[in-house]
Parts: structure tokens; C-alpha cells; sequence
């Protein structure tokens, strides 16, 4: 549980996580946009039957989404400005559309590859 109440435990605490989430998020955004760049640019160069033509495309999207963010993101915390952006910023709407992408891209590829998996997929 995050200890945020200053009077009882400390400010300390709550940087602590602060920096925590910021390293792990971090890694997730940056690790992020390889894993589905990777995967999109091999499922380009080599299609197979099991996925559909357009998931490069919406891997791309998903990519640039991601890139994006970051480049809004990281100046945050250049400033020491990373926790105190509004509820709704620039940053938050790229940080939403990238979650969004990031689940439609494993949606799309996992239920392409389920439907080729039952034969319920025209792969002509």
C-alpha cells in the first residue's frame, strides 16, 4: 500500500515508490514499442496465414503512439514535473492511446491466430 500522508510515515516513502514506478514504467513503454515494432516488422517481411496483412500496419500505429508518448513524457521528467501534470494532459491522452493500441495489436494477432487454429479463417 502507498504511504502518501506526510505526517505519519513521511514524504520519503512516497518518493521512493515515485521513482520505483517511474523506472518500471519506464521499461514497460520503452520495452514496449521494440517488442510490437519487432514482432509488426517480422509479420511484414514474412506474412503467414495465421495473421492478418493489416496487424504491421496497426503495429506501426501502435509504435508511433509509443514514441510519441515518450517524447511528450520524458521532458516531465527532465523538469521534476512528471507527478504533477494534470489530470488530463497531453501525456495522459498518448499514455491511454497507447494502452489501447498495445491491447488491440494482441487482441488482433491472438484472435487471427485463434481463428486460424479452428480452420475458421480464410487464409486465401
Amino acid at each position: 500500500m502507498v504511504r502518501m500522508a506526510p505526517g505519519r510515515h513521511g514524504v520519503h516513502d512516497f518518493v521512493e515508490v515515485r521513482g520505483i514506478h517511474i523506472v518500471v514504467a519506464l521499461g514497460f513503454f520503452i520495452l514496449g514499442w521494440v517488442a510490437v515494432g519487432l514482432a509488426s516488422l517480422d509479420i511484414w517481411r514474412r506474412p503467414e496465414p495465421r495473421f492478418s496483412r493489416w496487424l504491421p500496419v496497426l503495429g506501426a500505429i501502435t509504435v508511433a503512439l509509443f514514441l510519441l508518448f515518450l517524447s511528450v513524457y520524458i521532458p516531465y521528467l527532465y523538469t521534476g514535473t512528471g507527478s504533477d501534470r494534470p489530470a488530463l494532459s497531453v501525456a495522459t491522452v498518448l499514455e491511454w492511446l497507447v494502452l489501447v493500441g498495445i491491447i488491440g495489436w494482441v487482441l488482433v494477432a491472438s484472435l487471427t491466430w485463434w481463428r486460424y487454429a479452428r480452420g475458421s479463417r480464410n487464409t486465401t
